[in-house]
């Protein structure tokens, strides 16, 4: 925030353009806090002013760790894992972990899965270490940005959630879960969207300006379009 209040500083010219925020995966946690600050920044008449219109996030964590379980239901739905293991139901994580039932079922879950997990590749969360091998100084820890979501709506701000139906690190499944616990009325029901002619994914538009989108075998960036409507 210091470095776009500087950059805005030194090019007043600029203060009046449309600002919208965007980022990928993590950054799901961090874009509706950042926004949330450069609202309150607005309101409480801080300089610079900033002209913030919305936000895209892409495949964003929202409420980890337990958004985490909805690993489950999209292995069961892409047919990674048998009928019968997912109807045990004892496989969801951060259940009682002395549960031996439990524990033997997660395991044979995560003998299946880790194929997927191979093919995926491995990733190392940003918050873990930095590039010098000291942990960073971060003053906010976030579980749960649903609530952030919700008082940017109120504001009229825009935003476009999009997700790959591919991507089992975050899932469509979760991810409509906590935009439908907005209770937002739909304006523009489920729908496919195009692009040069094709499926693209598949849309739905809320009447607090949030608009959910899949994505099918690309990347966040194909979304970027949708704001232009």
């Amino acid at each position: 925030m210091t470095l776009l209040f500087q950059w805005l500083s030194d090019r007043p010219k600029y203060i009046s353009n449309p600002f919208y925020m965007s980022g990928n995966s993590y950054a799901g946690k961090m874009i509706p806090v950042v926004a949330q600050l450069i609202s309150n920044g607005n309101t409480a008449g801080k300089e610079p002013f900033v002209n913030l219109q919305g936000y895209l996030i892409g495949s964003p964590g929202t409420f980890r760790p337990q958004e985490d379980n909805y690993q489950i239901l999209f292995s069961y739905g892409m047919g990674l894992i048998s009928d019968e293991l997912y109807k045990v139901k004892r496989i969801y994580k951060y259940t009682d972990p002395n549960n031996k039932g439990c524990a033997n079922d997660f395991r044979i879950f995560k003998q299946v899965i880790i194929i997927v997990l191979q093919i995926i590749g491995s990733w190392v969360q940003c918050n873990k270490i930095s590039s010098v091998g000291s942990p960073p100084n971060y003053t906010l820890t976030v579980d749960n940005v649903v609530p952030y979501h919700a008082n940017l709506s109120t504001k009229g701000y825009r935003s476009l959630i999009d997700i790959g139906d591919h991507d089992y690190a975050v899932h469509f499944q979760s991810t409509q879960k906590w935009i439908k616990s907005l209770n937002y009325s739909i304006v523009d029901d489920w729908r496919p969207w195009n692009v040069n002619n094709q499926v693209a994914g598949y849309t739905r538009s809320h009447s607090n300006k949030m608009t959910f989108a899949t994505v099918k075998e690309s990347g966040p960036e194909e979304c970027f379009g949708m704001f232009k409507r």
